[in-house]
């Protein structure tokens, strides 16, 4: 399965930030059911506002399933298209509009990862653990943060994962995301070792303490 870069829905490109860590976190989700193999952010970002015929982008990333759409927000709410598309026919298996709350974040992506799943026929674990509402600025703040640090701009990163933070001290994502800005901070030479990485330590392990189960603070 390739989850394709979703489409923004506002026409502002100021936006796309938003509709790309949508993808991001999507992919993420239906990622951690392990009877399907779902293509990486890196390989599936190369489409983006690319328009081509889905069976050879199917042919290429060498997927049977393609999941598209778009996403948009006004105000509190966020409006999203997705479809599920069978590639080798080009037909569609599945499609559904979901309008909810920013709030509802969180809930809406867990809810369509679990029916991307039943779609393809894979079987659905479903967590006892209870689903943690993020706040809708705090959530903002993070895929800024995300946005920058994959334009390797760790300055901006860290400030947008930092107001992530303060808005909502237990977002165990937007941690993982400051020990990683510190890192790449590191890689890219902007920072000595010894100043930074006790820094990095501290956020990912203060990622892993809010939640054990969440990968990007493993990998952090």
């Amino acid at each position: 399965l390739a989850v394709l870069p979703f489409e923004n829905l506002s026409g502002d490109p100021t936006q796309d930030y938003f509709a790309d860590g949508m993808t991001d976190e999507l992919i993420t989700m239906i990622a951690q059911n392990t009877e399907l193999r779902v293509i990486s952010r890196t390989s599936a970002m190369q489409y983006k506002n690319v328009h081509r015929p889905l069976p050879d982008i199917a042919r290429e990333l060498g997927v049977d399933g393609i999941l598209g759409g778009s996403v948009g927000r006004s105000g509190n709410q966020v409006h999203i298209n997705a479809q599920l598309i069978y590639a080798p026919t080009d037909t569609h298996i599945w499609a559904e509009s979901y309008d909810r709350s920013l709030r509802d974040i969180g809930s809406l992506q867990t809810e369509l990862s679990q029916t991307i799943a039943r779609q393809v026929g894979s079987r659905v674990s479903v967590s006892n653990k209870p689903e943690r509402r993020l706040d809708p600025d705090a959530h903002d703040a993070y895929l800024l943060g995300r946005q920058f640090w994959f334009a390797r701009n760790m300055e901006q990163s860290r400030i947008h994962f930092q107001k992530a933070i303060d808005l909502q001290p237990d977002y165990a994502a937007a941690w993982s995301g400051l020990a990683d800005s510190y890192t790449v901070s590191v890689m890219l030479g902007e920072y000595p070792p010894g100043k930074i990485m006790p820094l990095a330590e501290e956020a990912a392990r203060k990622a892993l303490q809010l939640d054990d189960s969440l990968a990007e603070a493993h990998a952090s």
